[in-house]
């Protein structure tokens, strides 16, 4: 597996505040970097892991962790921190390579279940036009809606073209708008990771519920309720159930 280093800076993607924390983050970055090469893998993630505890990230110091966790073959950590820097750089082929190979050693292998048409839809909408854009239409559907009032209000005459032309745009506003906050709101799916070497997809949540299946560690879910120390998740192929909170690290 071939590893991406960053030697010196981070990317952009970090946060801003004081220069001390700065450097104290580049630092570790700089001694995880060095303890990796050297095969130290274990040193590596301590390093990296004190980075992120300054409060600084990035998409380079999440795909180095993934790597040295890949290397002590912690995979379900792997996959973690290899997913939180794919959102920052989903693009990048080495990366999506990574998780290919990582993937392939997983105990469990689920098909994936389709998503329903709508939920394809709305992400390739939100994906080209983002939050703003639909902002943007939604603001521009109201500009007519609220012209065509006025014009009706000054005018007093009454149109069937213009009030079906007022009935569209305010409803493609309030449609756009909502769908504006709803991108700007993140409202996509929590998501978690398996990191325990095994655990008990149980009927409910409790000890005493049925198990269901065994899953290992590396399958990703989607975590859809919490109850106490239990979440109820949803497997790839669409099983639900639940799972011991601490079973799971988020994505």
């Amino acid at each position: 597996m071939r590893t991406l280093l960053l030697i010196g800076l981070f990317s952009t993607t970090l946060l801003s505040p004081a220069h001390a924390q700065v450097e104290q983050a580049v630092q570790r970055f700089d001694e995880g970097n060095r303890q990796y090469l050297e095969g130290n893998y274990a040193a590596a993630v301590d390093a990296y892991q004190k980075a992120l505890a300054t409060g600084y990230a990035s998409d380079l110091l999440y795909y180095n962790l993934g790597n040295a966790y890949y290397r002590l073959d912690a995979f379900g950590q792997a996959i973690r921190y290899y997913e939180k820097a794919r959102r920052m750089m989903p693009e990048n082929r080495q990366l999506a390579h990574n998780l290919n190979i990582v993937r392939a050693r997983l105990a469990d292998h689920f098909s994936q279940a389709p998503a329903p048409i709508w939920q394809v839809w709305w992400q390739k909408v939100a994906a080209r036009t983002g939050a703003w854009g639909l902002f943007l239409g939604g603001l521009f559907c109201y500009l007519i809606a609220a012209g065509l009032w006025g014009y009706r209000i000054r005018r007093g005459v009454r149109n069937p073209w213009r009030r079906r032309a007022f009935a569209v745009s305010a409803a493609l506003a309030v449609l756009l708008l909502a769908a504006a906050f709803a991108a700007s709101s993140g409202g996509e799916a929590r998501r978690g990771v398996v990191v325990a070497d095994r655990a008990d997809l149980r009927a409910g949540p409790s000890e005493t519920a049925e198990t269901e299946r065994v899953i290992h560690e590396g399958v990703v879910v989607d975590v859809t309720a919490t109850e106490g120390a239990w979440v109820k998740v949803r497997l790839p192929n669409g099983v639900d159930g639940w799972l011991r909170a601490r079973a799971l690290a988020d994505i």
